[in-house]
Parts: structure tokens; C-alpha cells; sequence
């Protein structure tokens, strides 16, 4: 049995690798991966004992997830710093990952079929091509790796309970928080499994399986209050501001009726769906609000008799809660990589289901393998198409331009990509789409004065900065870009206001301390321009003597 099973999770991977095997080609994008590897100063380093410090320190970009940090170090120095080498990293990931989830649910079931066709589900959904294909959400694959390996550990401890198999789940659960903190629902999860396949309820009382996952909870709620603080603190919790507590319960019901929606029919997939604030239709989230209860009903009426429903259901439901946007993080309304763990919920309760449905009603025994297999199969192509749209910003954004409606920042990131082709005509008519589409924002006016400016319409840039800056007045990339365009101009006094606006607003932006270092130094204000000189080099040590404000 063991030997056949190693066969079937050796072959799993396999196929997992050759479907993924395209995303190797694919380069870097223009959705953080440029703050995630290759403008990170420290990743481009690769691994070394100041850089595993500050990995295991740092909050940049709004978490404190180290391992992910140093994964990425890790295939700097292994791979230099071409995106292949990363793509390879993630793939290889969720090929384990695939492996485990079959080898984890046979030892806790002992059902080889419905566990590979599970594990498949997994390994093989267009619903994960984004957390494996983008190099940034190398966290979603990361986790996993902890998330299957905590559950192995689990369901090991649960045969036979010993200190030393309990510290084990507890430690593949804090480096789990330590790529990802989405998996703070572990303790939750884990619970529910004691109830199938584990069938510990019955053997043992409510409170000690309650007792046993207390430290675990304790775990999961220090990671979501640092998370919390992180997220808030750094601003990327504006979204909470943005959109008011009855628009966010709104799109709740919504978000989780378009997660099971793209589970069972994955079309139009993109990388950024944009919120619907104050348009979501009240009448669909009530619909999908009394589906999401009766289901819930539905699901606990039918536990003793079909136990996997309540699991997956709930697996699924609860998996979600910490990204269904009640604390939004960010601007979307949903995102395909938030489904990377939580889907496994649904395949459970579907492919179990579906077993049992035809076991029941007498139906051949090929009969759900080959419903099963057709599905698989029919997954396949769409997940190949989907790892094409990665394959560079333009072909991604324009995808997600195609199949979304009113979505300004992937007009704003396409057109980004566009220019960076030198395609200036095009950039400026999708960010001038982008702006049609939501007047207010900022980045798509500020993006289309640069533009602008390299096609030297250097008034109509200036427009679209100060409408920028009328859209969100503490955008410090705004304030910079309209001083340096007018010192240029020679309205000196004025650009030297925004340029010191601007690293009031951030007092990091060394190139803004650049500019008034010259500006200074050109007016021979040299004690000010050495200040602004010296500051631009003690947050760019590479800037050297590149900065020379001082007279000869």
C-alpha cells in the first residue's frame, strides 16, 4: 500500500511539474515583485547574516513574514537573480505541496482514490495558478508547504499523543505564520478534522480537545495582533477607510459566492478584481447571505451521516474569514490566491460526496473516476492558458483589463507595462481609460504625467500631477515628479516646495533629497543642499559621491 502510494504521489507531482513547467519562462510583473526581489536591495544580496537579521526583523511591505524574506535570499544565492530560478522555487513548492496533501489525506482516510483525485483538484485548479506562477505570492506556497506538514504531524499525533509529536505540529505551525499569517485558522481547522476522518470527538471530552489547541490559538491570535499592528501602522489597511463597514459586510456574502463560483466554473480569472464600494447590489448579497446560512444548516443537519460535508464547508468557510475583506487589506474585492489553501475544503466535500452519491444510487464503479477525470481534464487547458497571461505585464493586465469591468489599476498597470515598451500612445490611452473609469485615481494620473512628460507635453503633465495631487494630496511620488518638473521650468520656489513636501511625507525618498540638494546647491544654499545630500546617501549608501552639493 505504501509502495503504490509513493508511486501515486511521485506521478501527481510529475504531471504537476509539466503542467506548471511554462511558468518557468515566464519573467518578472509589475505587481510587487519589484518590491518583493529585484529592487530589493537586500534579496538582490542573497543570504548572509545581515540579511537573515533583517528578515527576521523587518515589516517591510507591511508584514513580518521571514521565512518568505529569506526563501527569496535563499534563490538569489542559489540562482542569481534571473526570474527562473524563482518560478522554479514556487513550482517545486506546490509540486511538494500536491504530494503531501495526497500522502496527508490517505493516512487520516485511508481512501487512495478520493485522495488523489482531491490532491489533483490541488495540484491542477486554474484557481492556483496565481499563488504558483507570481514570484511575490511565493508566501501562499511557502505556507502550504507548513500547512501540509502541520497537518501530517497532526494526524500523527492524533494516533498516538506524545509531547514531543505535539511540539512538532506546534512548530511546523509557527514557521506556517512565519511565510503567511493566513493560516491562524489552523486551530479551527484542526478541530474539525478531529471530528472526520480522525473521529476523536467521541473517544475524548469537548474540553480536552479544546484544551489541546489552546496553544496553538495563542499562536494564531500573537501572529493576527502583529499582523494587525503591522498592516495598520505601515497603511495598508486604508482600504478600512475607504470603504465603510456596511459596504465591506456587503461584499462579504458576494466574495464568497464569487470564490464557490470560479471553484466549479473558473472563467475570467484575473490578477486584481476591483471592489464594487458603493455598487455591489444589496439584493445579491442577501441571496448569496441565505445560501451561504441554509448550506450551513444543510451541513450540520447532515454531519453524523455525511461528516465530510460539514468538514469541507466549513474548512472552506472559515479558511477565508482572516481575507474576506471584514479587516480589508487593500483595494480588491476578492483574489484568486486567497483560495490556494481553502479550496481544498470544497474538493473534499464535492469529490466525497460525489463517492458516496454514486455508491448509493448503484451507479458502476467507473462511473465518479471518470466524472472526476473529465473535470481534470477539462481544468487543464484553462490552467495552461492562465500561466501564459504571468508570462509578462502586458499580456497580465491586459487579460485582467478584458475580463473585469471599471478597473482602474489594471488600466494604471497596464499602461505602465506599455510604456516601459516604449509604447507611449497606447500607455496613454489606457491610463486615460483608467481615469474614466474612476476619475479619482491617483496613480493613473500620476503615471499618465509621466508619460506625458516623454512625449514632452510638458503642461499637460503638469496638469495631471496637480490632479494627482487634488486625488490624494499626501502622495509624496506626486509631490516629487511635479518639483523636479518645475525647477526645470524654472519655477524654483514652487518645485521646492513640493520636493520638500514630499520628503516631509517620506522621509526616505533619497531622490527628492537629491533634487533639493542640487536646487539648493544651484541657489548656493550649500549648508541645506549638504543636509539633503548627506541624507540621500545615508538612505542610498550606493549613491557615493554622486551627490557633490558643495562649492569647489
Amino acid at each position: 500500500m505504501r509502495f503504490r502510494n509513493a508511486w501515486i504521489a511521485l506521478a501527481l507531482m510529475m504531471a504537476t511539474a509539466v503542467i506548471f513547467a511554462e511558468s518557468l519562462e515566464n519573467g518578472f510583473v509589475n505587481f510587487d515583485d519589484d518590491r518583493y526581489v529585484f529592487n530589493n536591495q537586500r534579496v538582490r544580496q542573497g543570504l548572509s547574516i545581515s540579511n537573515i537579521r533583517w528578515a527576521a526583523q523587518t515589516i517591510y511591505f507591511s508584514n513580518w513574514h521571514p521565512l518568505t524574506w529569506l526563501s527569496y535570499e535563499l534563490d538569489t544565492t542559489l540562482f542569481g537573480r534571473e526570474p527562473r530560478g524563482y518560478h522554479a522555487t514556487n513550482v517545486a513548492l506546490h509540486c511538494v505541496n500536491s504530494g503531501l496533501l495526497f500522502y496527508v489525506l490517505c493516512q487520516m482516510t485511508g481512501a487512495t482514490g478520493r485522495s488523489a483525485v482531491v490532491a489533483a483538484i490541488f495540484a491542477l485548479h486554474p484557481l492556483h495558478v496565481e499563488s504558483v506562477a507570481w514570484i511575490a505570492e511565493r508566501k501562499d506556497v511557502l505556507s502550504g508547504l507548513f500547512f501540509m506538514l502541520t497537518l501530517w504531524a497532526y494526524s500523527h499525533f492524533a494516533r498516538g499523543p506524545t509531547l514531543g509529536r505535539y511540539l512538532l505540529v506546534a512548530s511546523f505551525f509557527a514557521m506556517g505564520l512565519m511565510a503567511k499569517p493566513m493560516l491562524v485558522t489552523m486551530p479551527f481547522l484542526l478541530l474539525l478534522l478531529d471530528f472526520w476522518p480522525l473521529d476523536r470527538w467521541p473517544a475524548r471530552r469537548w474540553s480536552a480537545l479544546l484544551a489541546g489547541k489552546l496553544p496553538l490559538l495563542l499562536l494564531s491570535i500573537a501572529s493576527s495582533g502583529l499582523t494587525f499592528l503591522v498592516q495598520q501602522n505601515s497603511g495598508a489597511m486604508k482600504g478600512m477607510a475607504r470603504f465603510s463597514l456596511p459596504t465591506r459586510l456587503v461584499n462579504v456574502p458576494i466574495a464568497y459566492a464569487e470564490y464557490l463560483s470560479k471553484t466549479f466554473w473558473p472563467v475570467d480569472l484575473a490578477v486584481y478584481y476591483p471592489h464594487p464600494q458603493g455598487g455591489a447590489s444589496v439584493y445579491k448579497a442577501v441571496a448569496a447571505t441565505v445560501f451561504l446560512l441554509v448550506t450551513c444548516a444543510l451541513a450540520v443537519r447532515l454531519a453524523r451521516r455525511a461528516p465530510y460535508l460539514a468538514v469541507g464547508w466549513f474548512w472552506w468557510l472559515g479558511m477565508l474569514v482572516p481575507v474576506i475583506g471584514l479587516l480589508q487589506v487593500g483595494e480588491q474585492a476578492y483574489a484568486d490566491r486567497y483560495m490556494y489553501l481553502p479550496l481544498t475544503g470544497l474538493a473534499i466535500a464535492a469529490v466525497w460526496g460525489g463517492h458516496d452519491v454514486a455508491a448509493t444510487r448503484g451507479w458502476p464503479v467507473w462511473a465518479a473516476p471518470t466524472v472526476a477525470a473529465v473535470a481534470l481534464i477539462a481544468c487543464l487547458p484553462i490552467t495552461q492558458r492562465q500561466i501564459r497571461y504571468w508570462h509578462d505585464s502586458t499580456a497580465l493586465w491586459q487579460h485582467a483589463v478584458d475580463v473585469t469591468a471599471a478597473n482602474p489599476v489594471a488600466f494604471n498597470s497596464l499602461g505602465v507595462a506599455l510604456a516601459e515598451q516604449g509604447r507611449l500612445d497606447e500607455a496613454c490611452q489606457s491610463l486615460q481609460q483608467g481615469i474614466a473609469s474612476d476619475p479619482a485615481d491617483e496613480r493613473c494620473h500620476l503615471n499618465l504625467a509621466l508619460v506625458l512628460l516623454r512625449q514632452n507635453r510638458t503642461d499637460d503633465a503638469v496638469a495631471e500631477f496637480r490632479a494627482a495631487l487634488r486625488a490624494n494630496s499626501l502622495n509624496a511620488a506626486s509631490h516629487y515628479s511635479l518639483g523636479v518638473l518645475l525647477v526645470q521650468k524654472g519655477e524654483t520656489e514652487l518645485g521646492e516646495e513640493h520636493l520638500l513636501r514630499a520628503v516631509e511625507i517620506d522621509p526616505n525618498h533619497w531622490r527628492a533629497h537629491v533634487e533639493l540638494a542640487r536646487a539648493f546647491a544651484a541657489q548656493g544654499q550649500f549648508p541645506r543642499a549638504e543636509a539633503h545630500a548627506a541624507a540621500a546617501k545615508r538612505i542610498n549608501p550606493e549613491l557615493g559621491a554622486t551627490v557633490q552639493p558643495s562649492p569647489p
